[in-house]
């Protein structure tokens, strides 16, 4: 099958590198391993650059104020619909964002669409507060691209029950499919000497989060609980790793806390750094606040793969992800530091149990999520619709 693969990162100051837009590379460099013939189409900005030796068209847009959004839609349609008039494609594969015009271009060039949703934009626009006008056309768009989609991928369970409560689709149209990692870049490494390469002293312990600062993230719960935390283990250090919206505010958290010697944020590190930070901590958190919604966390992913135990928030899609796990993702309820304090302190106690975890949830980890497992789940739903 010819395959287009849409990245509509055009926000200012995000990397094309991150979270679901190094996805949508790895997926395509996994299906084009299998044979297929894939073509990404991303924004021509600053911090975006072919991530795998894959076919790819880079679409300009007008940089600056509103009409980055406008233009960069526009510029990807049009450069496609040149494109797909040269090499008929069979599928186009794009995810969630204020835009119909993918629909638009299947039907130009008797394409099927098949749409993936990685979150509720929902409760992500609760707490991100965005604009009245922003969500309205959030709503109407995504509305319009579930009814005229071929197909939709859904990241968890709780994502399809929501599409199918809120637009009335039909099950069959839906199928789950999870992210996933990269099982050979994120793997096992010694904790200690990772420590060393990014200068941390090996002998203490290391707390680490890892994502892009929205407030939804929960960072503000870890930093809550570090004093806590300190009082049993008065060495321990918090990597901070990302940034984003809330960097300011956290930072300042941690100072109004008197943890800001404990805390080392990092700002973003490049993808190929990612492992040797991840290697660094003995216990990775993710303290996801209540409102999350549902969510397919990558980094969780990525630190399991790297033989890490994770605490995560008890949020409904970690919930169904650890009983998967049994026991390798330890859960918390959201929004509570005491606890997530407490479950720390216990891990960081007992090494051999981090010990086992780590290796349980690294095995479960390369069984069923590495990229290569993904694609061909993948590749399972585009042949229902190609």
């Amino acid at each position: 099958m010819k395959i287009y693969f849409f990245s509509y990162a055009y926000e200012v100051g995000i990397s094309g590198d991150i979270g679901g837009f190094r996805k949508l590379w790895e997926l395509a460099d996994r299906l084009q391993k299998q044979g297929h013939k894939v073509r990404i189409f991303f924004p021509k900005l600053p911090k975006h650059y072919p991530l795998k030796p894959i076919s790819y068209t880079s679409y300009p847009l007008f940089n600056f104020s509103l009409l980055r959004a406008i233009s960069a839609y526009l510029s990807m349609f049009f450069y496609a619909l040149v494109q797909g008039l040269r090499e008929k494609p069979d599928i186009i594969y794009f995810r969630t964002s204020p835009n119909m015009l993918p629909i638009t271009l299947g039907k130009c060039l008797g394409a099927k669409t098949v749409l993936e949703v990685n979150a509720s934009f929902h409760e992500f626009h609760k707490t991100v507060r965005v604009s009245f006008l922003r969500h309205f056309i959030f709503s109407v768009t995504e509305r319009f691209n579930v009814a005229f989609s071929n197909k939709i991928i859904v990241l968890t369970p709780g994502l399809k029950e929501m599409l199918l409560k809120q637009y009335k689709v039909s099950p069959d149209k839906i199928d789950v499919v999870p992210s996933g990692t990269d099982t050979e870049h994120f793997s096992s490494q010694d904790p200690r000497e990772s420590k060393k390469k990014i200068g941390l002293n090996p002998g203490r312990p290391v707390i680490g989060f890892a994502g892009i600062f929205y407030p939804h993230q929960g960072v503000d719960t870890l930093i809550r609980a570090a004093k806590y935390i300190l009082k049993s283990y008065p060495d321990t250090l918090f990597l901070i790793v990302g940034e984003g919206v809330m960097g300011r505010y956290w930072k300042d958290l941690v100072e109004s806390e008197g943890v800001e010697s404990s805390f080392i944020f990092t700002g973003q590190i490049p993808y190929e750094k990612m492992p040797v930070h991840f290697n660094s901590m003995d216990i990775f958190v993710a303290p996801f606040a209540s409102n999350r919604g549902e969510t397919s966390p990558l980094k969780v992913f990525d630190a399991l793969a790297c033989g890490k135990v994770v605490v995560a928030s008890d949020i409904p899609s970690i919930h169904l992800l650890a009983k998967e796990f049994n026991g390798s993702i330890v859960t918390v309820p959201p929004d509570d530091s005491i606890i997530l304090a407490r479950t720390v302190i216990e891990l960081l106690s007992d090494e051999e149990r981090r010990n086992k975890l780590a290796k349980d949830g690294r095995g479960i980890i390369s069984e069923r999520y590495s990229w290569e497992a993904i694609a061909n789940q993948v590749t399972s739903v585009l042949k229902t619709v190609g």
